[in-house]
């Protein structure tokens, strides 16, 4: 599919009217569109937002890159202001930096907020998705990238109490909180009508969800985890990637204490061992250059990619020693 004319149909019959170029206090932006979609065949009040961002050049013109946030219920914008979009926050301030690591050097980046409740996303009341369950919905994907995964036992996870620990140890680790911020900058209302979310009156913003109580407790809290079976054969692991043909990544964060990486080294046949630089993620030489700086280390499986960055918390795109975002 050439997504450069799938794109000029939506700027020429649609989108027109969804572009915007800078937001308040903003750094310039690649050509962008937003707004709200209904949702088909739900009540009215249940709207997706989402976000396109523009590639910046034609090299990657062809690619289009659709960027989805867990949680459930954590808004999309997360990791476009947070490692992977155009901008960035410095900091926990509201001020925005250009980010010269967006992957819309990439290709064409869709943020959408998911599930209905999520972020800019509208949902009725009372809250219509009740549970985890998974309908088919056929994409043709190239590839598939996972951050902070728990593709091996959701059990691990239970790890996530050692953060008090090492908080307690001042580990030298700077603490970055997006929620508030992102809560504080997109709640205001001039932000909200560059993006073309109408507020419902000129002193009274939309509401504006980073991650939503409601959408964890109503959906994952339901489900409680169960401990695997010991010993954890990698035979386990949930899915293969090699009876299809689909490149899959999954990256985890070394002092990531809300997902931690061990879930999904519970489904690996060894760990990331191999070394990865910041310039080259798949270096093809065994051997550490020791003229390189070492980003963290990988394993290539049945079709599977790891990747275990050094220094990184949970949003992983963070520069420094960032334990949590």
């Amino acid at each position: 599919m050439n997504i450069a004319i799938f794109l000029s149909g939506f700027h020429a019959l649609w989108i027109i009217p969804f572009e915007f170029h800078s937001l308040p206090g903003a750094p310039s932006l690649p050509p962008s569109w937003a707004e709200w979609l209904p949702v088909p065949d739900m009540e009215e009040g249940n709207s997706l937002f989402f976000w396109l961002v523009e590639v910046e050049g034609s090299a990657y013109n062809d690619n289009l890159i659709i960027w989805l946030n867990g949680g459930p219920g954590c808004s999309s914008l997360l990791g476009l202001t947070g490692g992977n979009g155009p901008m960035s926050f410095v900091g926990n301030s509201t001020k925005l930096e250009s980010n010269p690591h967006s992957w819309s050097n990439l290709g064409h980046v869709l943020y959408i907020d998911q599930l209905v409740g999520t972020g800019y996303s509208t949902a009725s009341d009372p809250y219509l998705v009740h549970d985890m369950g998974r309908e088919p919905f056929p994409l043709d994907f190239a590839s598939l990238s996972m951050g902070d995964p728990t593709i091996g036992g959701s059990a691990a996870m239970s790890s996530v109490t050692a953060w008090k620990y090492l908080e307690s140890k001042n580990n030298g680790c700077d603490k970055i909180s997006s929620f508030p911020v992102l809560a504080k900058y997109f709640g205001r209302v001039g932000v909200q009508i560059a993006l073309n979310i109408p507020p419902p009156s000129p002193d009274s913003p939309a509401h504006y969800y980073a991650c939503s109580n409601a959408i964890l407790k109503a959906l994952a809290l339901s489900e409680k985890p169960t401990a695997p079976t010991l010993p954890h054969s990698p035979s386990s692991l949930q899915f293969s990637t090699t009876a299809v043909s689909l490149a899959v990544h999954v990256y985890s964060g070394e002092n990531d204490f809300l997902l931690n990486h061990f879930g999904t080294e519970l489904g690996l046949a060894e760990k990331p061992s191999r070394v990865f630089y910041s310039d080259d993620a798949r270096p093809d030489d065994a051997e550490k250059d020791e003229n390189k700086s070492v980003a963290g280390t990988w394993v290539e499986e049945r079709g599977l990619n790891c990747h275990f960055f050094h220094g990184a918390g949970h949003s992983v795109f963070g520069e420094g020693n960032i334990c949590v975002c």
